[in-house]
């Protein structure tokens, strides 16, 4: 039998790396919640969430389902990065991880304020309209 590989020196220190840069987002964002006095719930993925509308109570968010979306992507200074409204399709990963991931509490006619660190949100890769690595505050409309 072969000997297993050598770990790639590279891809430990970037992996180290990325652990290191989560932390730091999950730092920032909970000093953030905790500077904004709002009672923000913290969810999966180190997301928090502040539910402004809680929408059409009875009628929760089904997988597969397509709705109507406005998001308005904000930097941890309130810089508007991206304001994008369209349809999306639950539970079918065409929105960041911060709201797929935790669809459970939303609803019909909703409005969220979700903290979503940069792991959760878009990425080391970001978008046209957010940088890679950034932490973001997300404004959440689902018609």
């Amino acid at each position: 039998m072969g000997q297993a590989p050598e770990p790639d020196s590279t891809q430990l220190a970037l992996i180290e790396l990325h652990h290191h840069l989560a932390l730091a987002a999950d730092e920032e964002i909970t000093r953030f919640v905790q500077a904004s006095g709002e009672n923000y719930a913290l969810y999966d993925n180190h997301t928090w969430l502040l539910i402004t509308d809680k929408g059409d109570e009875d009628r929760p968010l089904m997988d597969g389902e397509e709705k109507e979306m406005h998001l308005k992507v904000y930097d941890l200074r309130g810089r508007l990065l991206e304001d994008t409204r369209r349809r999306y399709r639950i539970g079918k990963m065409e929105l960041p991880v911060c709201i797929e991931h935790n669809m459970e509490p939303l609803r019909s006619h909703s409005r969220v304020k979700i903290l979503a660190p940069w792991y959760a949100a878009f990425g080391a890769q970001g978008t046209s309209g957010v940088p890679p690595y950034t932490n973001v505050m997300i404004d959440l409309e689902i018609q």
